[in-house]
């Protein structure tokens, strides 16, 4: 890749809040575009990367993101 790119990368483990204040992830929605954001879930560090995949894309979609899961 040549030249500067801009943009927020935002890494997010595993134990986020997804119960209460979810400010975490609310900061990361608004950084992506709010309700117009697109969003993909790519999991890499999960024994279980379908069920926890379509986990957090459910939880994106809740709050009207359109999810790209991989």
């Amino acid at each position: 890749m040549s030249g500067k790119v801009k943009g927020t990368l935002v890494i997010i483990g595993g134990s986020e809040d997804r119960k209460h204040k979810c400010l975490i992830l609310k900061r990361f929605v608004e950084l992506a575009g709010g309700e117009k954001a697109r969003l993909a879930v790519i999991t890499a560090a999960t024994a279980k990367p379908t069920s926890v995949g379509s986990f957090i894309a459910a939880f994106f979609r809740s709050w009207g993101c359109r999810m790209w899961q991989f």
